[in-house]
């Protein structure tokens, strides 16, 4: 096993089977999905612009689509180069609707349908 520490919000990355995060965040970047191998997981808070936001665990089944599920509420300090403000509002929002459990899976780069939770620029969760 190798442990990497460093920044992730610059890449390129090195292949993965883990990432984890540890500060909160408005997007998953594409440089963290991009380094997960097939059976990674990626382990990151997404947090909105005020409140609690969510510890989401996301799994990629194959290239564009990923399993999640948001393990527990969680605040944490915001990830610098990992935010932007029209997202946070958007995720704040979602958060207060309280249904951030039904989320499933996060599809990149295709657009959303009705089962959208909550979408940034590249990626949407979706509740099936």
């Amino acid at each position: 096993m190798t442990i990497h520490h460093r920044s992730g919000t610059q890449g390129p990355l090195p292949d993965a089977d883990i990432i984890y995060v540890n500060a909160g965040t408005t997007t998953p970047l594409e440089i963290w999905l991009d380094a997960l191998s097939l059976g990674g997981r990626l382990l990151f808070p997404l947090t909105g612009a005020q409140g609690a936001g969510g510890m989401l665990l996301v799994t990629r089944t194959d290239a564009d689509r990923y399993a999640a599920q948001f393990l527990i509420p969680v605040a944490f300090i915001p990830c610098v180069g990992a935010r932007d403000e029209e997202t946070a509002q958007k995720l704040s929002a979602a958060f207060i609707r309280g249904d951030f459990r039904l989320v499933r899976t996060l599809f990149r780069h295709t657009s959303p349908d009705d089962t959208c939770w909550c979408s940034g620029t590249t990626w949407w969760l979706s509740t099936s």
